[in-house]
């Protein structure tokens, strides 16, 4: 009688061991799509430990056009419409209310983005912003932890010290790298000095498509997320295209100091080809929400881009 007890209670617990992990299984990829939006916040947050041109802009980006609120609420729809086993009921609630506090932070740090800088540049909201960002994630890592018994889950952290090795490319990552990259020319540029319009393309010029190629090779080289493969294919073409446009105005420029004139129309018509070329590259920036790669392609101002101080 007592066998037949202890067998039963055997199968009992191998029942909800597998029900358990079974949950966790569910859980898993969803803790994961909540680093991949979260992290990269973290990770444009950490960058202003080293100060460089196009931060306040980059980080406004990435928290505002990486669709990290709209990733969260959809997270959480799949986590509350997963079935709970019994065992997993309380977990399953810290979960959900975890996460919401992730979300409310992460809009929060959305108002703060959009919140006035002072002359200085300072904005007051974010660093109430980003305290509750790290309550909410430190609370967020703990309802996690108590169904990642192996903590092979990623969580979001500063500096990433809880990524377990997760390294694939996101929205938040590409836009990041792209806009400090683009920064950096509309930052040399900004420092030439005012000359005519024929010593601008002179002298000017080849120094700004010096920049604007190292700029290019960069963002050849950073990748969208891999259910971004049809964009990232379509963003090199346009790539390649911005890099026929730099060859054309050094061409340009080369003409001038050497006062061809046949030579001079024919650059600057092929010049003249490429700016649609260059308005499609700056409009699929802009829709990835790098903006200050939208900017560096094309002088349009983006209405709804907050106004930041660098």
């Amino acid at each position: 009688m007592d066998l037949r007890a202890d067998q039963a209670r055997a199968r009992a617990a191998a029942a909800e061991r597998r029900e358990q992990a079974g949950f966790t299984a569910a859980v898993r990829p969803l803790a994961v799509r909540v680093f991949d939006v979260v992290q990269p916040i973290h990770d444009v947050l950490d960058a202003f430990a080293r100060p460089r041109p196009g931060l306040a802009e980059t980080r406004d980006d990435v928290i505002l056009r990486s669709g990290a609120v709209e990733e969260l609420r959809e997270v959480t729809k799949e986590l509350e419409g997963l079935p709970v086993p019994e065992s997993r009921r309380q977990e399953a609630a810290v979960l959900s209310r975890s996460l919401g506090g992730v979300t409310a932070a992460v809009t929060q740090l959305g108002r703060a983005a959009r919140s006035p800088a002072d002359r200085s540049g300072y904005i007051k909201a974010f660093g109430p912003a980003v305290d509750g960002l790290a309550g909410a994630e430190y609370a967020w890592a703990g309802a996690v932890s108590r169904i990642d018994l192996d903590a092979s889950i990623p969580v979001p952290a500063s500096r990433r010290t809880a990524a377990r090795g997760r390294t694939t490319p996101t929205r938040g990552g590409f836009i990041q790298r792209s806009d400090l990259a683009c920064a950096e020319s509309l930052a040399l540029m900004l420092r030439l000095p005012e000359r005519t319009l024929i010593d601008d393309l002179r002298l000017n010029m080849p120094k700004r498509t010096g920049a604007m190629r190292k700029t290019l090779a960069v963002l050849g080289r950073t990748p969208l997320p891999a259910a971004s493969a049809v964009s990232q294919q379509r963003l090199l073409v346009q790539l390649e295209a911005a890099r026929a446009a730099t060859r054309s105005i050094d061409r340009v420029a080369s003409a001038i100091r050497a006062g061809d004139v046949e030579r001079y129309r024919a650059a600057s018509q092929d010049l003249t080809a490429s700016f649609a070329s260059l308005t499609e590259l700056s409009q699929a920036y802009r829709a990835y929400g790098a903006t200050l790669c939208a900017d560096l392609f094309d002088d349009g101002e983006d209405p709804e881009k907050p106004s930041r101080k660098t």
